[in-house]
């Protein structure tokens, strides 16, 4: 059984070890349900089997493992966006991201050498998943980061706005006392 067999064949086992990993380890998750938690990784899971059948040149391989994108598969942008959305908004961290698909790639892992994976073509294989879920891993990663960018950036601008008023009346101010010559020095 190739490795994106097996994915699509036990994708609701390892979907669940994706949401007993999270509910048992990161914290933001802990609140979550169970529905909540599995939301976007059958999906993602599926993207993943799919790229990983897709025919790829030498060049596409080495461009996709260098991190260029132009290769990317659009399911799994598609589907690793939603699924960073949804974390943000849970409140997962960025590094409570990473350590989720850390634990898909290694339950996917775990339950290949389990089912006895086929020694032919298993390094073939192991690249095809690690390209397809670091590109996942990548997408999200980027979209929380750009999120978090936004929101640090919208927060200063408001700041500096809001305080822009008590600080100009704090600087009028000490320059009227400054030019004052009445006022005593103590």
């Amino acid at each position: 059984m190739s490795l994106s067999d097996l994915i699509r064949t036990y994708r609701e086992r390892l979907v669940d070890e994706w949401a007993s990993y999270a509910s048992a380890q990161i914290k933001a998750a802990q609140v979550l349900s169970r529905d909540d938690l599995r939301d976007s990784a059958g999906k993602l899971f599926s993207a993943i089997a799919d790229d990983m059948e897709k025919i790829q040149s030498e060049k596409a391989q080495r461009d996709k493992s260098h991190g260029l994108r132009p290769g990317n598969s659009e399911a799994i942008t598609r589907h690793a966006l939603v699924h960073a959305d949804a974390r943000l908004a849970q409140g997962f961290s960025l590094l409570a991201l990473i350590a989720e698909y850390r634990a898909a790639r290694a339950s996917v892992m775990r339950l290949w050498a389990e089912k006895g994976a086929n020694e032919a073509t298993d390094a073939e294989e192991i690249v095809r998943f690690n390209e397809a879920i670091d590109e996942a891993l990548n997408v999200s990663a980027n979209s929380v980061e750009d999120q978090l960018h936004h929101g640090r950036d919208l927060f200063l601008g408001v700041l500096g706005h809001d305080m822009r008023s008590p600080l100009g009346a704090i600087m009028s101010g000490s320059q009227v006392l400054l030019k004052d010559d009445h006022l005593s020095p103590v």
